[in-house]
């Protein structure tokens, strides 16, 4: 046993939802078997979503701790992490995610990343959508008006302290562009290290891309790539195969179309046709230089919330 019990997480065993249909929205009242089966002890029901984003939603859960405290060291205070629909039909990964800041915590000690106490990487369980279960921090976005109201000198430490977290982050180096997963040796319950693996991107419509692949392709390329024309050839043909295979299902799941009726209709069509002709131009132009000493690394360890 490790000697820091949460150095990996666990999976949740909550009881699955076989035989019932798939949910948008998860059961939140199942959260106490989630925190009973992680920590011994329920939570109180949350009665509203502490925060949402794009992919996920957070909720804050209370734990019912008894009166003697008989379990020193268990967390007051935890945050569900639950995948939205959006996210499960795509190409992100929980458990990559999940690997990944394990992998951070581990090899970054001094970047603040949450713990991960469990997780379910599908969403066959109570809840009804993938979901992990992390510490709680307190702290206010650096964006909108909670960052705008500090002090000037309170935003610069701030910033240095993102900055030193990217450096830090830079420092990690691989052999191959892809995601973190873990590594399980045989009739192993708990991970024993880390191994790169396909691509946790945020590609919309996985099974139906996978579904729509011609006879001759047995399986979408999705990494790992030992260098960066590899995988932008390989990100640029799956989209080419989306909007020519599957014209309807990607305008529909358009990001960008923020009007209404009929213009937003004429402009995800406009999209439609502008993306048809632009990417296989663009996949005709991705350069093959085998003295190019950056294409094939090493990679750093990168993601979208880090970008300025």
């Amino acid at each position: 046993m490790s000697p820091d019990p949460w150095m990996f997480p666990r999976l949740v065993h909550v009881p699955s939802r076989e035989g019932r249909k798939p949910v948008c929205i998860p059961d939140i009242t199942q959260f106490p078997l989630v925190t009973r089966a992680l920590f011994g002890v329920p939570c109180r029901v949350p009665t509203e979503v502490y925060a949402s984003g794009t992919y996920n939603e957070l909720f804050l859960l209370e734990l019912e701790h008894p009166d003697d405290d008989a379990q020193p060291g268990l967390p007051r205070t935890v945050l569900a992490r639950v995948a939205r629909d959006l996210k499960t039909r795509s190409d992100i990964s929980l458990e990559s995610e999940v690997a990944t800041m394990v992998f951070v915590r581990q090899q970054c000690p001094d970047i603040p990343v949450p713990t991960v106490y469990g997780y379910v990487p599908t969403r066959d369980n109570a809840v009804g959508l993938p979901f992990s279960v992390i510490s709680y921090t307190e702290g206010v976005d650096m964006h909108g008006a909670p960052w705008e109201a500090l002090p000037l000198e309170t935003k610069l430490i701030g910033v240095r302290d993102f900055a030193r977290i990217v450096a830090q982050l830079a420092q990690l180096h691989f052999r191959a562009i892809g995601s973190i997963y873990f590594k399980f040796s045989a009739a192993a319950t708990e991970p024993d290290g880390f191994v790169l693996g396909p691509a946790s991107w945020g590609k919309p419509e996985s099974a139906a891309r996978a579904a729509a692949l011609p006879p001759n392709r047995a399986a979408r390329d999705c990494g790992p790539w030992k260098s960066a024309a590899q995988w932008l050839r390989a990100s640029l043909d799956d989209e080419i195969h989306f909007v020519e295979a599957l014209p309807a299902l990607a305008k529909a799941t358009s990001r960008r179309g923020h009007g209404h009726g009929h213009g937003d209709g004429r402009e995800r069509e406009r999209r439609l046709q502008l993306a048809q002709r632009v990417l296989p131009t663009l996949r005709a132009r991705v350069p093959v230089d085998p003295f190019d000493p950056c294409a094939r690394g090493p990679f750093v360890l990168g993601h979208l919330d880090l970008n300025p």
